[in-house]
């Protein structure tokens, strides 16, 4: 083993010297050759013949002298590595004296891998990269990411967990070390002025340590501070709103901050890139779960177990897999469910909780309503891409074809000394790469700012969409793959076309092969066709995309968008107690409709196509559920002459009036399409359903 050791140190020191006095080399190997053919050639004079001719026949026999040396420099020196340099040296000469040329192909790249680079850091950001916490892949989500937006009210089947749930399931699992818990805060005015609000999310005591996350300042939430409604008024800011609010004050530790009328104690400043649990919503400010009545003046969601607006994220125990905690769990959370009914629980509903699903995953990615709303739509953005990076890969191997061309009987010329045409083909290949890499610099510039346009479409407000999209190791290695990928594809081709060994016809004058040229089906006619090919599949493509959006801009929504005005108001954080509520919407309303103008004014809890739903659990007579989703709806709480106000003509019964308002109003309005889903061949009106869980009420059509 030593001598094996050994002799590979002699034999790297020997191409070590050799690269590093490489004109010794080439000068001792100049040599070396010469001896050898003045040898042969003294050799066949002292035969007989005579100098020149003996010259000629040692020359002849002694074989390709500039191939001997190149073997020789393999032996002596790292060859490969000597080449490449020599390669890369040559390819940048050659594109410096076509400076129009080399700028057409880079800009032609830069559109094609740009465009892909700017597609895949959404996808990453969306669908690929995990938290920036802790072991991610130790994390496991219990709740249905697509319903992040939405408090659930109601199910027992609901895809979010009560408080009371969490509770149970975080003291009887196990599977988990700890669980952690988080909810929307819903909107935080700072300060006594309506107009500046922050975003938020309540957590459980326990969330940062959960998710192995440091503060950068102060101190994150302990137990204690999660343990009494109402007792321990602290925030923990993130970095961002850090210095967005307070410009990066190193003494913000111990300072206040008041959100919705309650004074909050700062005991923490997140880390830089924590943004927290939830894909594509970038908090300002995280608050103990038991401080959710007073973030929610009048509306107490800790006690009730029909109040399902919880996420849970746990950490598994060494040893556990996924699967065994995702069996385990959903035999434990439909036992909880059924036990957190109480006694009087029907058989029905009992059934309706077992043949339920239990969203458990892998939480490493965090939870993202994004996920679930833009998936496959970037997917299918990717394969237009794609295609746009073939056609640039067409287009430039054509440049690349004419461009060999125009160089034939220099590449001949190499041929016919000796030149090997593997050796000529890594040349050209190495020029098409060093292209590629060009393109692929520029093209993560231009990724960098369609990325950012995309999400600023993509946005339902002035600020576009909190993704995080700066390059990361993914991203570089796709721009780097794409890159590597583009210039193989578009290069290789036009190295093979013009490396052909047809010396002949390329060292005689072009005349006569361009007169017979245009008469055979060429390799550049078909990289045309590919190309027309290809961008006619675009241009189809895009225009079913702009169709499709034309016909969504001028669709009939179901209501008159003429005239309609839409307002938001924010009672609870404006210091309305619950109760006073109602009281304040009538005088609203009665003060709406005596504005000049005004024809009908009503309210709606979630708004005109907001982004926002309420979920609950319905329970029908004579129906057999197949699926749970059979059983879910989003409902809407909304006030008196809705239907009319909105422009929606009902199509039987009757709209809200004044006499429906209150606590013991039991009816509803339904969509046809739930009218045909539950009573396809009866009339719905009069026909009753009821809500599940506890607190259910039945309602009439």
């Amino acid at each position: 083993m030593k001598a094996c050791w050994q002799a590979s140190w002699n034999a790297f020191r020997l191409r070590w010297h050799g690269a590093a006095h490489r004109s010794q080399l080439d000068q001792d190997l100049e040599e070396e050759l010469r001896f050898h053919l003045d040898m042969k050639a003294q050799d066949h004079s002292a035969s007989g013949m005579a100098p020149r001719e003996a010259r000629s026949r040692a020359a002849r026999e002694f074989g390709n002298a500039t191939g001997l040396k190149e073997i020789s420099r393999e032996m002596f020196g790292f060859g490969s590595l000597e080449t490449l340099a020599q390669d890369l040296r040559y390819g940048l000469r050659m594109l410096r004296k076509n400076p129009g040329f080399t700028a057409t192909i880079v800009i032609t790249l830069a559109l094609g891998i740009g465009a892909n680079t700017a597609i895949f850091s959404i996808i990453n950001a969306v669908m690929l990269r995990t938290l920036p916490v802790s072991a991610p892949d130790e994390l496991v989500a219990v709740g249905d990411p697509s319903r992040t937006g939405s408090l659930s009210n109601g199910g027992p089947t609901s895809d979010t967990i009560s408080y009371p749930l969490y509770r149970k399931i975080r003291d009887q699992n196990q599977v988990f070390t700890q669980v952690l818990a988080s909810g929307r805060t819903g909107r935080l005015v700072v300060g006594t002025s309506s107009e500046e609000t922050a975003k938020g999310r309540l957590v459980s005591g326990n969330y940062f340590d959960v998710l192995g996350v440091r503060p950068l300042l102060g101190r994150v939430f302990a137990p204690d501070d999660d343990r009494v409604p109402g007792e321990r008024a602290v925030v923990v800011i993130s970095h961002a709103y850090w210095q967005r609010k307070f410009a990066g004050d190193p003494n913000i530790i111990g300072k206040s901050l008041t959100l919705n009328g309650t004074k909050f104690n700062i005991i923490g400043v997140g880390p830089r890139d924590f943004f927290g649990d939830v894909v594509g919503v970038s908090n300002d400010v995280w608050i103990p779960l038991m401080m959710q009545g007073q973030v929610n003046p009048g509306s107490s969601f800790l006690e009730k177990n029909d109040a399902s607006w919880l996420l849970l994220l746990g950490r598994l125990k060494p040893g556990v897999s996924l699967a065994q905690a995702r069996a385990s769990l959903t035999v434990l959370v439909k036992n909880l469910q059924i036990e957190l009914q109480g006694p009087k629980i029907t058989e029905e509903v009992a059934k309706s909780i077992r043949q339920s699903k239990v969203p458990v995953d892998a939480g490493g990615k965090g939870f993202s309503y994004l996920r679930f709303q833009f998936s496959q739509p970037l997917l299918v953005l990717m394969g237009f891409v794609a295609l746009v990076l073939l056609i640039a890969c067409t287009n430039v191997a054509n440049l690349l074809l004419a461009r060999a061309t125009s160089r034939q009987k220099e590449i001949s010329m190499r041929l016919a000394l000796g030149a090997g045409r593997l050796r000529l083909v890594r040349q050209l290949l190495t020029e098409s790469l060093i292209l590629a890499s060009m393109g692929g610099v520029a093209g993560l510039l231009l990724a960098w700012w369609g990325a950012s346009l995309l999400l600023w479409l993509a946005s339902d407000g002035p600020n576009p969409l909190p993704l995080d999209i700066r390059p990361d190791p993914p991203v570089l290695a796709f721009t780097a793959a794409v890159a590597i990928f583009t210039g193989l594809v578009f290069g290789l081709v036009p190295a093979l076309r013009a490396t052909r060994r047809d010396l002949a016809p390329a060292l005689r004058e072009r005349a006569q092969s361009l007169a017979h040229s245009g008469h055979r089906w060429n390799l550049g006619q078909g990289l045309v066709v590919a190309q027309v090919a290809l961008s006619l599949l675009l241009l189809v493509g895009a225009g079913l995309f702009a169709s499709t959006l034309h016909h969504l801009e001028t669709m009939d929504v179901g209501y008159q968008r003429e005239g309609l005005v839409m307002l938001e108001l924010d009672p609870i954080g404006s210091g309305y107690q619950s109760e006073q509520i109602p009281a304040m919407c009538r005088a609203m309303l009665g003060r709406l409709q005596n504005v000049p103008g005004v024809e009908s004014a009503s309210l709606s809890e979630n708004g005109v196509f907001s982004g926002t739903e309420s979920i609950t659990g319905l329970r029908v007579d004579g129906f057999q559920s197949t699926r749970d989703e059979d059983l879910d709806s989003a409902y809407d709480v909304v006030g008196p002459h809705y239907f009319k106000t909105v422009g929606i003509a009902l199509l039987q019964g009757r709209d809200f009036d004044e006499h429906d308002q209150g606590p013991s109003s039991k009816i509803a309005v339904v969509n046809e399409t739930m009218a045909k889903f539950y009573f396809p061949k009866t009339n719905p009106v009069g026909r009753n359903f009821s809500t599940r869980g506890a607190g259910a009420k039945t309602y009439t059509i």
